[in-house]
């Protein structure tokens, strides 16, 4: 059963020994031993021990990433902080730098951003105004 399926009930602490246990299989899958990894991240094996077995609660950012960065998983970080998107105010402050181009088609505007479409504008009759959905 995945540990972290009910995230926002656990503490911060419950988060890293689950992180901790999670690594360990990762560590495991690619065949690297606890000294190997430690050798390869320029950590001290009693911290990684610690933290594989949830008696590490303070493990530094820089560790961290350096243990994701041996098993291939650098871009997860990309998960956790996405991109916020651009919003309608930002837009505004765009437009009067004449960087955004919008293109009309089908009563649909299509909103460019460094020839890149962040989103459409069109009329929505159900709310009687104009909607802006951005692209994911």
């Amino acid at each position: 059963m995945n540990e972290m399926n009910h995230i926002y009930g656990m503490s911060n602490a419950e988060i890293v020994m689950a992180l901790g246990k999670r690594f360990k299989d990762y560590r495991i899958g690619i065949r690297l031993t606890q000294k190997e990894m430690t050798e390869k991240c320029g950590m001290s094996l009693l911290t990684l021990r610690k933290f594989e077995n949830g008696q590490a609660l303070n493990i530094t950012m820089a560790n961290f990433i350096a243990m994701l960065r041996e098993v291939s998983e650098l871009d997860s970080l990309k998960d956790v902080l996405p991109e916020i998107p651009v919003s309608p105010y930002d837009l505004e402050k765009i437009e009067k730098t004449n960087q955004r181009e919008c293109v009309m088609e089908n009563n649909i505007i299509s909103v460019r951003l460094w020839d890149k479409e962040v989103g459409r504008l069109y009329w929505s009759d159900a709310r009687k105004c104009a909607v802006f959905s951005y692209n994911s």
